[in-house]
């Protein structure tokens, strides 16, 4: 028996149910809010970037728990369209070829963006991780210094025992 639903959600693979009607008009919705929080993902990330490099760690905490959000978001969004995606092979050649092909443009906008967001991230991730060993490293300096200033004090508890009187 086939199960008929009106919630995509509801469908899988195997399920043997039927996407409604409207499933094209779904998916095109689902995948328009996946591209516009990538969109938002994408220029957070821009963002993120030039702050690492302003050495502007306040507003990068800020951005990071903005960023949280929109992937959030993003996670519920695709999602939606998860269940498009697992029938993706029958559903496709059901679309009319204007309509598929727009579905397609739409599916590698969001790979290219998706891409270019993990692409910056790496690079970002490198720079804060170079940052922190360059911290790391003057932090030690600093205490290398600091002890040799005090083996050079006045006071340090070192006096002299013996003196030249010949001289």
């Amino acid at each position: 028996m086939t199960t008929r639903t009106n919630d995509p959600d509801t469908v899988g693979p195997g399920s043997g149910a039927e996407f409604p009607a409207d499933w094209a008009d779904r998916l095109d919705r689902a995948l328009d809010a996946v591209r516009g929080l990538y969109g938002q993902l994408d220029a957070l990330s821009l963002r993120q970037t030039r702050l690492i490099q302003d050495d502007a760690l306040d507003e990068l905490l800020e951005l990071l728990a903005d960023r949280q959000r929109v992937i959030d978001d993003l996670n519920d969004a695709i999602r939606g369209v998860s269940p498009y995606a697992a029938r993706w092979d029958e559903l496709m050649p059901r679309l009319a070829e204007p309509k598929r092909t727009a579905v397609e443009r739409s599916m590698e906008g969001i790979r290219r963006m998706a891409a270019s967001v993990d692409r910056r991230d790496s690079a970002d991730h490198a720079a804060l991780r170079d940052r922190r060993k360059a911290i790391a490293d003057e932090l030690a300096g600093m205490g290398r210094a600091r002890s040799a200033m005090q083996a050079y004090k006045d006071g340090s508890g070192h006096t002299p025992r013996f003196q030249d009187r010949e001289g």
